[in-house]
């Protein structure tokens, strides 16, 4: 945001503060200075000054020979701009002006002697507008220098302003903010409005959650003719062309207050009616600026009785703009949805002073008191008579009062602030302040949102008596900090799943509704949405992994390529509950194409990769659901591994594995020296046992007798075997510390393994020689 020190000390003394100063004192408040720049004008031998007569140049046909007067002397100028006409109030650069950086001089143009040089606002240091001679107001005094009317020099500052601060969009909110760290008083611009029955006009809003404050005010009698000089020079300080009175008020408050306005013609209303309404498919509107829109149901828009007249809070339509021949205004000031006002400006591409303010959220006092200086200003400046005030409002819940011991502000911002100079500092800032006993009682002002809770608060004492004063303490004690276990675990799985071939994704929690809905078709209510999202497709927190990976998946989609991805990340089960999850998804070959044979994906890999990584996880079992298996440990819910289309899914709740990972016991495994037998054993049993009972059964026997790792490579069912068997084909690694395994102890281990098995009617099919 553009600031100007000349139009800041409007309402501010900063008489004792230079410019360059104020400078630290933003950076101090929080309002990063990203650039500062001083402004000279060179007035000197520039004139105020009239033009009495033009002719055409004989020797060129784009030239003009403009009379002009200073009251005394006449003068022969040869100009090149179209835009002027006898009686215009222009400036006058005589011999001797200096004009951008050049001294100017008599001159002789295709045969015709200049006597000086009518100038542009632009080749004057005032703006960027180059349209042609700047149009002086015509209360101007012919005659006066021009830098009795213009300053001489000026400073800008380029601000970026925080998200969270809206109230800071305009001169008021940054002259309070000042106010308050320069201890001076705020001068704030008179406004009064009264309330007066409608005539002749209506106003429906057709839904408080898109517009929650509507309040348009109609004049009559209304001038439309330039505006003042100073309100002029002040918009052009700020980088805003003027357009004419009307128009340049609108803009004048929204410097002022951050609250946009817009201002219809109402002749130009059909029916006189306002509707604040969605637009309807295919609906068209073209715009100020000549662009022509094609509106959707997504679109705000203001209408009358027919048509659409504007896009609410991002720019207003051509055939109810302001015009010379306008004398009855209706003025809008609201308070608009910031979602929908940030969907129409991406759509459309239309980036306006009014959507930047609209999108960071406006509020009904600011929007009142806007509304309030407008009047005022089309009334003095425009001529305007008030005939009518509509509003139409969302009924406003209370702010609550935050409770604040005194000594918090103190420990917690670590400076001590005597009691006196915190209530100096609230009450200025507009908090309502009451303090029984030792405790502070706050209520934010209306236009405050983001002051939600007393660390707030002891934010905003500090920010304003100043950092700097915050004493250096010596730390009492050293504490070493515990371990953090979910670290820990996390970096654990990364090592593993990277050592696996599965690649590490990191996808937005924000997701579209119709993403969460895909998710969890039955439970809409669960739906936990953001009450200010960027866009329609981040407008809710994730409850699952599933929508980041599937879509990373299907956007790598490639029937010759291997795609393991996964995602370890926060998912948000309700407003009040996050839990940290592991997802994984495998999709296509099992590797790359080669020479090998390559199969796909299924479920026996996703779970393989499971069992490998959460080996210390006891008693896993895999239930199978009806559209999912739940993944159980000790009969606790702990994951669950799905099939989407060709995608193998599994996702794991890691707050319930830590308690796992912690308790295991890490220990030092010396390696055996000896050679270790490995030996393919098949392996059948009834078809209702499961994978895991087989595998518990061969550790339980086998994990004293030199078993070293056990890992499924093989399953099996068919006619060879009967049709109420299955096969588990297993490969053991044996290994001892003490000498190398022979023959005989292997055999009698598998003797001794068959004797034991025999009771749970498992047996063996038969050893798979290599």
């Amino acid at each position: 945001m553009l600031i100007s020190f000349n139009w800041l000390k409007n309402y501010l003394n900063l008489k004792k503060i230079s410019p360059r100063q104020l400078v630290e004192h933003f950076n101090s408040l929080g309002l990063s200075t990203e650039n500062f720049l001083t402004v000279n004008r060179y007035l000197d031998n520039i004139l105020v000054a009239r033009i009495t007569d033009i002719e055409k140049h004989p020797r060129a046909d784009r030239l003009q020979i403009a009379t002009v007067t200073d009251g005394k002397n006449q003068y022969r100028i040869v100009c090149g701009a179209p835009n002027i006409s006898p009686g215009d109030i222009v400036p006058l650069a005589l011999p001797g002006a200096k004009i951008q950086g050049e001294v100017l001089k008599e001159a002789n143009i295709r045969g015709i002697n200049s006597a000086g040089m009518l100038c542009s606002a632009r080749e004057l240091g005032i703006g960027d507008d180059q349209r042609g001679i700047w149009q002086l107001p015509k209360n101007w005094r012919v005659g006066k220098p021009l830098k009795f009317y213009v300053p001489e020099t000026d400073y800008l500052y380029e601000l970026e302003i925080p998200p969270n601060r809206p109230d800071c969009l305009g001169y008021i909110g940054i002259a309070r903010e000042l106010s308050v760290k320069l201890n001076e008083q705020l001068k704030l611009p008179r406004q009064q409005l009264r309330d007066l029955p409608g005539v002749n006009f209506s106003l429906k809003i057709n839904s408080l959650t898109d517009c929650s404050y509507y309040l348009a005010i109609a004049f009559d009698q209304v001038r439309v003719a330039d505006s003042p000089a100073w309100m002029q020079l002040a918009l052009i300080s700020s980088g805003i062309r003027p357009i004419n009175n009307i128009v340049d008020i609108t803009n004048y408050v929204l410097l002022e207050y951050g609250q946009p306005l817009h201002a219809f013609d109402r002749r130009q209303l059909k029916n006189d009616r306002i509707i604040v309404r969605r637009a309807n498919p295919g609906e068209k509107l073209i715009l100020l600026d000549e662009q022509e829109l094609s509106l959707t149901p997504n679109d705000l828009i203001i209408a009358d009785g027919e048509k659409p007249l504007a896009l609410a809070g991002v720019m207003g339509g051509k055939f109810s703009g302001i015009s010379e021949e306008t004398t009855e205004v209706i003025l809008e000031s609201a308070v608009f949805a910031p979602p929908l006002i940030r969907q129409s400006r991406q759509r459309f591409n239309l980036n306006t002073e009014a959507s930047y303010r609209f999108e960071r959220g406006a509020n009904p006092l600011t929007a009142r008191l806007a509304a309030e200086r407008a009047a005022v200003l089309i009334k003095d400046i425009a001529g305007g008579k008030i005939t009518a005030i509509k509003l139409v409002a969302k009924k406003i819940p209370a702010t609550p009062w935050i409770k604040i011991p005194r000594h918090f502000i103190n420990d917690f911002g670590s400076i001590p602030i005597k009691k006196s100079v915190i209530w100096r500092i609230l009450k200025q800032l507009n908090y309502q302040v009451k303090i029984q006993k030792n405790n502070f009682y706050l209520k934010p002002p209306a236009y405050r949102q983001d002051i939600q809770q007393s660390a707030d608060v002891v934010e905003e004492v500090c920010r304003h008596y100043g950092y700097q004063h915050i004493q250096e303490k010596s730390l009492p004690i050293v504490q070493i900090p515990e371990k953090n276990s979910l670290w820990e675990l996390t970096r654990y799985l990364r090592q593993k799943l990277i050592t696996l071939g599965v690649s590490e994704i990191t996808t937005n929690p924000l997701i579209s509704e119709e993403e969460w809905l895909n998710a969890f078709p039955a439970s809409p209510a669960k739906i936990i949405r953001l009450s200010n999202p960027t866009s329609v497709f981040n407008s809710c927190l994730r409850p699952n992994l599933l929508t980041g990976l599937l879509r990373v998946s299907e956007e790598s989609v490639n029937e010759n390529i291997s795609r393991k991805y996964f995602e370890i990340g926060t998912v948000f089960i309700d407003e009040q509950t996050e839990e940290n999850h592991l997802g994984i998804i495998l999709s296509g070959k099992t590797g790359e194409i080669n020479w090998l044979s390559n199969e796909d994906f299924t479920f026996y890999h996703l779970k393989g990769i499971l069992e490998h990584i959460l080996h210390f996880v006891p008693s896993q079992k895999f239930l199978p659901e009806y559209d999912r298996i739940d993944i159980l440990s000790a009969g606790k819910k702990i994951g669950l591994m799905r099939q989407i289309k060709n995608n193998f899914y599994a996702e794991i709740n890691l707050n319930e594995v830590i308690p796992h990972y912690r308790t295991q016991k890490k220990s030092y495994q010396p390696f055996s020296q000896f050679p270790r037998v490995s030996l393919d054993l098949a392996f059948r049993c009834p078809k209702n046992k499961t994978y895991q009972e087989v595998k518990d059964r061969l550790i339980a026997f086998l994990k004293d007798r030199f078993l070293e790792e056990i890992y499924l490579f093989d399953t099996y069912q068919g006619e060879n075997i009967g049709e109420d068997k299955k096969s588990f084909a297993f490969r053991l690694t044996f290994r001892s510390f003490q000498g190398t395994l022979t023959s005989e102890i292997i055999n009698k281990t598998i003797n001794d393994l068959l004797e034991y098995l025999r009771p749970y009617n498992i047996e063996l099919r038969g050893e798979i020689k290599q």
